[in-house]
Parts: C-alpha cells; structure tokens; sequence
C-alpha cells in the first residue's frame, strides 16, 4: 500500500504483540493481563499505541480508519496533519 498510494498500514494486533515483547513495558503487562483472563484489551490501551506511533511521524498526512472487528462496535475515522 506504501508504494502505491504512501499509506502505512498499522494493525491494532501488530501494535498490541510488539508492546507485549518489550520487557520492561507496564502497557505490554496489561495487555498480557487481558489475554490471560480472555478478555478484551481495552480501546484506550490500542489508542494509545497508535499515539505513540503517529507521534513519531512529522509532516505526514495521517488518515486513521479505526474498524473494532469482530466486535461490531463499529467504525471510526479521523484525519489530521502532524
């Protein structure tokens, strides 16, 4: 998607395993919590996440399409200029 459009595609599940495998990360213990226990991470720790990626970014377009999957919350959207 990068080369043909300049998009970067983040997966929630990509960002929560990474955060997960960093040893000393309070957030990965969380996450982990979670999965232990069969419940759901909760949305503020994956917004989180992508805050933490989308502020590393500088003069970049950034266009988010938050889809909660299986879910069925729904679907968000939000665009914004760094």
């Amino acid at each position: 998607m990068y080369q043909e459009y300049g998009y970067v595609h983040l997966s929630a599940g990509e960002l929560l395993r990474a955060e997960r495998k960093k040893p000393d990360s309070e957030v990965g213990l969380l996450i982990e919590k979670h999965i232990q226990e069969g419940s759901i991470v909760p949305v503020e720790i994956t917004c989180q996440l992508l805050q933490q990626v989308t502020l590393t970014a500088t003069n970049v377009y950034i266009y988010l399409t938050v889809d909660n999957g299986w879910r069925g919350d729904g679907i968000g959207s939000v665009f914004f200029l760094i």
